[in-house]
This record gives structure tokens, sequence and C-alpha cells, in this order.
């Protein structure tokens, strides 16, 4: 599916949510869904922000994150936290079930996929409950971190 056919799903999604709890769809809420739905990996309020200023769409810290919460609330994105880390936000649409690996030295955050993990956990009975994604985080020491480590080590 390509980013414009991301784009059709996500409005009607919006759409029909803030109908429901009526709510109005605003011109301002539809450009941050273009923006959200042309968004590839992790983002945080400031990484949006600038973005969107780039771009020369100026928009107050508030509307953004009320916006970014009411689309996390109609699933169209995830609200993430790693450790103490500001909340990052991903897309749920077009993006597949995967696994986190988070740096506790630097922060970083590199997503992997783990197939035979996935197949365990896509095939588990879970009873009458019907998962829509899940996400797994897994901390550690990346690889730029532990040599950086280990090499002042050696200085000494």
């Amino acid at each position: 599916m390509n980013v414009q056919s991301h784009i059709s799903v996500a409005e009607s999604t919006l759409a029909e949510y803030l109908r429901k709890r009526k709510m109005r769809c605003t011109q301002e809420r539809k450009v941050l869904l273009e923006c959200v739905m042309g968004t590839d990996g992790h983002f945080t309020i400031d990484d949006f922000s600038q973005k969107l200023h780039d771009s020369g769409f100026h928009v107050s810290i508030g509307t953004l994150y009320n916006t970014l919460q009411l689309f996390v609330d109609c699933g169209l994105l995830r609200s993430l936290r790693f450790g103490s880390d500001k909340t990052r936000y991903e897309r749920v649409q077009g993006t597949p079930n995967h696994h986190h690996l988070v740096c506790t030295q630097c922060g970083r955050v590199k997503e992997t996929r783990l197939s035979d993990l996935s197949a365990m956990i896509e095939n588990r009975n879970l009873g009458k409950f019907t998962p829509a994604y899940y996400t797994l985080t897994i901390y550690g020491i990346c690889a730029r971190c532990r040599r950086a480590k280990n090499s002042s080590k050696n200085k000494k």
C-alpha cells in the first residue's frame, strides 16, 4: 500500500472516529494527519514540530500534543516510551509488528523483526481475545556504545 492509500484509509478512520464523538474534522487535523502518515519510523513532538515548521506549516505545540493524542486514541498512531526518554510516536497502519532494541547508554532505538518470535506470538491461541498489534522492547547496550566503553577501558 502506498502513502496515498495509507492517507486515504487514515482519513476515513479519523472521520468516522470524529463523527461518532461529534467532533469536527478540521483542515488543520487533515494536514497533520497527512504529515503523520508520510512520516516513517519513530518521531517525537519536537521532531514533528520541526518537520511542520520546515514545510511552512505553523501550529502551536499544544495543538500538536492534542492532535497526536487524538490520533493515538483513534488507533492511527502508537505512543511509545523507552525508559525515561521522551514519548515517541509511530504509525500503526502500514507498520508491521516489530520489536525495538533500545540502548540504555545513548537511547538509540532500532527496529528489528525477529521472525521466529513473531511467528510464535502470532500463532498463539489467545482464546476469545483478538490482538490488534503487539510490541516488544529489548533493552541493552548498542554496538557503538559497547565499542566506546571498550576503547575507554583500553586507554586506562
